[in-house]
């Protein structure tokens, strides 16, 4: 594992390193997802993960799996991705890491993340599971993409939302990639975690306080680590009696937290969880120079919204759902590089 020393550098403001050291704070405290360590993922159950997967959509022209996308297994993901193509996990956490190794056993891969307590974590994951290691650096994912080359594939999940700057990311993200390459991003409904983010804004005073009193999130005090810890059980006790003590509707719309802490902290103490559009991320991108050649999400009216199942369906659609503030689950994008952007 190496540490970029110089990932806050390049910032013109204080303030946004201001804003990345309180994010480095929060993850080193709660080191998100976090599944036990003795759990492998499936491999055949993540297809849709597989950065050949990405690659297929994005030459769905010459594809031999055009229109029948379903039918697609490992091994064919696996052939459109040979192993000399590399990858870049871009705010990896604790277990993205061990999925793209078990996805891609041999392809050099290049996980990052702010966090330097996810990146042991995902270190030791993949020893556990005695697989090819994966390159983890620490540090600003913007900063080390412009340093470590270019990659044939990305992977940025959940991340745009924890930024200072999101479309300079994005704009990174571009660049960092080859012509043709491909980029898999995940960004929540803009309306989809409102009752999150009430909570979150409970926390407001104190986040800002931290992040003016200490420039580095090392320096922060042993009682603002507990006080945050005991909130975060406070909220596992909540969750855990909300079946008991709740309404059907709200246990239900928390299930996807489970009871797991760092679920709990990222869900309602993240210290930035701003919304972000569909239709400015997709601008964002188009003048990046990244073309959009898949998206997945599901509307509470409509259904699952899906390029490959529903042909017929198209992206103004799941704009305008989201909009509304119909979308139920997370947004998954894939594009394709087409410009020099």
């Amino acid at each position: 594992m190496r540490s970029d020393e110089n990932s806050l550098s390049d910032k013109s403001t204080h303030s946004a390193a201001f804003f990345l050291d309180r994010m480095q704070f929060f993850y080193e405290l709660f080191p998100y997802p976090n599944r036990p360590f003795f759990l492998r993922p499936d491999p055949k159950g993540s297809i849709e993960a597989h950065a050949g997967y990405a690659h297929i959509l994005a030459n769905s022209e010459t594809s031999p799996f055009r229109g029948n996308i379903d039918d697609l297994q490992l091994r064919d993901a696996r052939h459109a991705f040979p192993v000399n193509k590399r990858i870049a996990l871009v705010g990896c956490g604790t277990d993205e890491p061990l999925l793209f190794r078990t996805l891609h056993p041999h392809n050099p891969i290049v996980a990052i993340d702010l966090s330097h307590r996810s990146l042991l974590r995902a270190e030791k994951k993949i020893r556990w599971h005695r697989l090819k290691p994966v390159m983890l650096i620490h540090g600003d994912a913007e900063s080390v993409l412009k340093q470590e080359g270019v990659f044939d594939h990305i992977q940025c999940f959940g991340v745009l939302h924890h930024q200072p700057e999101p479309r300079s990311l994005l704009e990174a993200m571009s660049k960092a990639l080859k012509s043709n390459g491909t980029l898999r991003l995940m960004i929540y409904s803009a309306k989809g975690r409102q009752l999150e983010r009430g909570l979150q804004r409970r926390f407001h005073n104190f986040w800002q306080s931290l992040t003016s009193e200490h420039s580095e999130s090392t320096s922060a005090p042993l009682a603002t680590r507990l006080h945050l810890k005991w909130v975060a059980f406070k909220l596992f006790l909540w969750r855990l009696c909300l079946p008991m003590l709740g309404s059907g509707a709200k246990s239900k719309r928390f299930r996807y937290i489970g009871l797991s802490r760092a679920r709990l902290a990222d869900a309602f103490l993240h210290p930035s969880d701003h919304a972000l559009s569909l239709r400015d991320t997709l601008k964002w991108a188009s003048q990046c120079g990244l073309e959009l050649v898949a998206y997945k999400a599901k509307s509470y009216d409509l259904g699952w919204l899906n390029v490959q199942s529903h042909p017929q369906i198209s992206i103004q659609t799941l704009v305008d759902e989201e909009e509304r503030g119909n979308i139920s689950t997370n947004i998954v994008l894939v594009f394709k590089k087409v410009g020099n952007a």
